[in-house]
C-alpha cells in the first residue's frame, strides 16, 4: 500500500511539520524559551521530568508566531500531556 492510499494520509504534512523542527531556528527556539523559564515546568515547576516547550498558539494554526519566544511556554511532558492541544488531541476531536 502506498501511502497515499491509508486513510491517515493528510497529504504529506508530517514530514513538513518534522522538518520545520529540526531547524536550528526551532532549536533556538526552545532554548531560548527553557532558559527564559529557567529549565523549569511552568505548571507544576519540576525540573526533574523531562521538559518540553509548548507553543502556547498552535505550530500548525499560527505559523506566524511558530518562532516567537512569546509563544512558548516550559513544560514537563506530564503537564504537556494535559494541554488541550497535546499531540493533535484538538484535531481528533474537530475530526469526530
Amino acid at each position: 500500500m502506498l501511502p497515499h492510499e491509508h486513510q491517515s494520509w493528510k497529504g504529506g504534512r508530517g514530514s513538513l511539520n518534522k522538518a520545520l523542527r529540526s531547524i536550528n531556528k526551532y532549536k533556538g527556539w526552545r532554548a531560548t524559551v527553557f532558559q527564559r523559564d529557567n529549565y523549569s515546568c511552568q505548571n507544576c515547576g519540576s525540573r526533574k521530568d523531562e521538559l518540553e516547550a509548548h507553543h502556547i498558539k498552535r505550530f500548525s494554526v499560527y505559523p506566524e508566531l511558530r518562532y516567537e519566544i512569546s509563544n512558548g511556554i516550559t513544560l514537563c511532558k506530564n503537564c504537556h500531556r494535559k494541554t488541550e492541544s497535546y499531540f493533535r488531541k484538538t484535531k481528533v476531536m474537530e475530526e469526530v
